[in-house]
């Protein structure tokens, strides 16, 4: 018994606009004193990869900063079963009321994923702000976006 696989992703640079899906610079975290378990997720374009077969948690946090009023800022998981068509699965909203010069926000959200076939079963993120200038922070060494998969038991 037990969780077999505990995975941790992370955008590591700052940009701005959106993210249909979030698609390069993501890296697995590797800061000193965090850690993982069992094998890794893979990603290419975006498209993350179970390693495994089971009932995974998927949660996605992003955050997010303007000089400036927005909106919105509309965060989706989206998953597919037939490694092509994608479906919202999860979906966040947040706005920012500009206090002083720059105004931090996050979203966050997660869902449940049954992987009954890995070579079909995936997910990507999205984050669609209602500015251009809206940036979604990144780091290489922090966590600002990240991108963490749970694996709770068999399918």
């Amino acid at each position: 018994g037990g969780i077999t696989h505990v995975d941790q992703w992370r955008l590591t640079t700052t940009f701005a606009g959106s993210g249909n899906p979030i698609a390069s610079n993501l890296e697995r975290v590797d800061t000193s004193a965090q850690g993982t378990i069992g094998s890794a997720m893979t990603v290419s374009s975006g498209i993350f990869t179970f390693p495994v077969t089971g009932i995974w948690v998927v949660r996605y946090i992003v955050g997010l900063s303007r000089e400036g009023h927005s909106r919105y800022q509309t965060a989706y998981i989206q998953a597919t079963t037939d490694n092509s068509n994608y479906v919202t699965i999860a979906e966040n909203n947040s706005h920012i009321y500009q206090y002083s010069a720059r105004t931090y926000t996050s979203n966050c959200i997660e869902s449940t994923v049954d992987v009954t076939d890995v070579s079909n079963v995936k997910v990507r993120f999205v984050i669609l702000p209602s500015q251009s200038d809206v940036l979604v922070s990144g780091s290489s060494t922090l966590n600002y976006t990240t991108f963490t998969f749970i694996r709770l038991g068999d399918t």
